[in-house]
């Protein structure tokens, strides 16, 4: 009686299809949300402790030599030389490991569980989807190949007899540590993500990347190698260096130019060819894969 009764009073209500009347945010919003998304997921937040620890243990690392270096100016009571040039190389293996850990952790998970579609089902094109973790990348990488010596010039500056004078005398210094250090995210960022577009294994993508910028930097050095190579021309085979290629531009802005076999524009441009490719490549790889 009781499922007659249910059956009886049972009614089916034809609403048809209806508009959202919510706030439309446009796909500006789409653009930022993916980006805040890379940036939490390259430094490991909303995730459990093990993905944490290598960002910023990486991230801690970057931040100490500038930071120690600052504290030993204050100790002493006043700016030292510049200490830029000197710094860039010996800290570049944090930039690469760095890179090359939080790009395969960035895209290949999505394309590994197939889930890149669903970012397609709304407004967002490919592109856009690239765009936003290639720059969440540069993002964090800015974070130790600028930050941190950004910090250090200021530092210097208020330890300076006059913070005006000192910044307008050494202005140079900042204008070279804002190029260089932006050139050296762009390169290994992009380096990294074109490596990583290549599979959905986090280990092939870092060790790819790895794998490349080593077996190029040595490659580089034995065939530029004025000691191994008496062969005219040998010094060009420097910029296959992939290891040192940004920082020895970087090194060129700063005005070190004694150790380097080629003129600092080669490495510049070496560089900023190396990012172009590298986004092409992943542009091609997004705009050629079906999921």
């Amino acid at each position: 009686m009781i499922e007659n009764n249910a059956s009886a009073n049972a009614r089916i209500i034809d609403r048809g299809y209806q508009h959202y009347d919510g706030v439309r945010l446009g796909q500006g919003h789409s653009e930022w949300v993916m980006l805040r998304a890379a940036l939490l997921r390259g430094l490991g937040l909303r995730r459990n402790f093990r993905n944490k620890i290598m960002p910023w243990l990486l991230i801690i690392i970057g931040f100490l030599p500038p930071v120690v270096i600052l504290g030993i100016q204050i100790i002493v009571g006043q700016a030292l030389a510049s200490p830029y040039a000197r710094l860039y190389p010996r800290i570049d293996v944090v930039f690469i490991l760095f890179a090359g850990l939080v790009a395969a952790d960035l895209i290949c998970a999505d394309r590994r569980e197939r889930v890149i579609s669903l970012y397609f089902s709304a407004p967002i094109t490919r592109l856009l989807y690239v765009a936003a973790q290639v720059i969440g990348l540069v993002l964090l990488l800015l974070l130790l190949t600028l930050l941190p010596y950004v910090i250090l010039f200021f530092g210097q500056a208020l330890l300076a007899p006059a913070f005006a004078t000192f910044v307008s005398n050494n202005w140079t210094d900042l204008r070279s540590v804002l190029l260089g250090g932006t050139l050296i995210a762009f390169f290994y960022g992009t380096l990294a993500m074109a490596v990583a577009s290549f599979t959905d294994r986090r280990t092939y993508a870092t060790g790819g990347f790895l794998g490349l910028v080593l077996v190029t930097g040595i490659a580089g050095g034995l065939l530029a190698s004025p000691r191994l190579q008496h062969f005219s021309g040998h010094e060009w085979f420097s910029l296959i260096d992939l290891f040192n290629l940004p920082i020895n531009a970087t090194n060129w802005l700063l005005g070190k130019t004694a150790e380097l076999p080629l003129d600092g524009v080669a490495y510049l441009w070496g560089s900023l060819a190396v990012i172009v490719i590298s986004l092409a490549l992943v542009a091609w790889r997004y705009l050629k894969v079906s999921d």
